[in-house]
């Protein structure tokens, strides 16, 4: 694939850290998709380790992992090794890196290569933004200097970037989710709520809006679906509050769960809730939008502008309570037309704005401007 490809086509290395699941990897892998079906010969390109989520799918040759652990410092050069003689035999035209500890390893491993590609670079943790002290965060900086365009995930994180960065400017540029059947809705309504387990994410705010919604009478489930955080006891004490709130019987918090598995809950939902209290543009968002859920979602990050200001969706504010929470979500569940239209407005704007398709265009559209450009520089 890398050897016989035609030479005309725009040539583009997508790179994080590892493909394991969560937004930004999926994001990552999502782009790769997108613009192999627009005729660029894309790569992506796994710093550490590809993960299940690549090795699952159909599509693993379009991917290479280059086998870097973070605790083991020979290895990381090995794979900066590795990188650079990918770059050096595939001769890209583009590398977008996401992720911020992502970054500095392409920098460094270019380092004095002649006719390096241009670099665009994507900083998609909303909670922390330049966040490194001391030689970390000199390092972050002149690899933010080395790329031609730098972007956040969202208006907020663009604009904290490109103030602590001291950057002349920074884009926008938001993620794209595939194209996919409208969920078949089962009674009674199931909630969804999709996120990483942990408190930046809000999840006990669902918790105790249910409390609030089995007092008031209604009838409901609610499934909580995401990754626990490493190292951290939350995911039990987030189990341990449901059973507190005697609501084991109607909410399911099985953790992570594979594609087959999350498909199966996703394609019974009626209604999609996100509770963070801090985000760029979650992917989880976007994919039960996708799916024509009923929204109703904190206004963080530009969860406005996926929602269209409020009109594909009902946003609540960003440190809403849980009975304001209930509230919101006992209009949906008492009126099903109310679901159903929101669902289908929430659908129309994925499809239009946030598919991969879109997302994949909007990306080929920044690497052909700044190719035509003779000159370098965070533009």
């Amino acid at each position: 694939m890398i050897d016989g490809t035609p030479r005309e086509a725009l040539r583009v290395l997508q790179v994080i850290g590892s493909f394991e699941g969560g937004g930004a990897q999926r994001q990552a892998f999502n782009l790769v998709l997108g613009l192999d079906d627009l005729g660029v010969n894309v790569l992506g390109v796994a710093v550490r380790r590809l993960g299940d989520f690549v090795r699952w799918n159909r599509w693993q040759s379009k991917f290479v992992e280059l086998g870097a652990d973070r605790h083991r410092p020979l290895t990381l050069l090995r794979a900066a090794y590795r990188f650079r003689l990918l770059v050096r035999r595939w001769r890209p035209d583009a590398i977008h890196v996401q992720g911020s500890d992502t970054l500095p390893f392409v920098c460094y491993a270019l380092r004095g290569t002649r006719n390096r590609p241009r670099i665009f670079f994507t900083w998609q943790d909303s909670g922390r933004v330049l966040h490194q002290q001391g030689h970390a965060r000199k390092r972050m900086l002149r690899a933010l200097a080395d790329c031609e365009e730098v972007f956040g995930s969202s208006s907020d994180v663009a604009s904290r970037l490109m103030e602590a960065g001291r950057l002349p400017s920074v884009g926008i540029f938001h993620g794209g989710v595939p194209e996919s059947l409208p969920a078949r809705p089962v009674a009674p309504p199931l909630i969804l709520w999709i996120g990483r387990l942990e408190p930046a994410k809000g999840p006990e705010l669902l918790v105790r809006a249910a409390s609030e919604l089995r007092r008031l009478g209604v009838s409901f489930r609610v499934a909580m679906i995401g990754r626990p955080h490493p190292g951290s006891s939350y995911f039990e004490e987030l189990r341990d509050l449901i059973r507190q709130k005697g609501l084991d019987d109607l909410i399911a918090c099985p953790g992570y769960v594979d594609d087959e598995g999350l498909e199966s809950w996703i394609s019974q939902a009626s209604i999609g809730v996100q509770s963070s209290r801090t985000e760029g543009l979650s992917m989880a968002l976007l994919e039960q939008m996708m799916r024509g859920l009923a929204i109703v979602a904190t206004d963080v990050g530009d969860t406005s502008v996926a929602l269209d200001g409020g009109r594909c969706g009902i946003l609540i504010p960003r440190e809403a309570d849980p009975v304001a929470l209930a509230g919101r979500l006992e209009e949906l569940i008492r009126d099903p037309e109310l679901r159903r239209t929101l669902g289908g407005w929430a659908r129309e704007r994925a499809i239009a704005k946030f598919s991969i398709q879109a997302m994949a265009q909007r990306a080929h559209r920044i690497y052909e401007r700044a190719l035509r450009s003779p000159t370098m520089g965070t533009s």
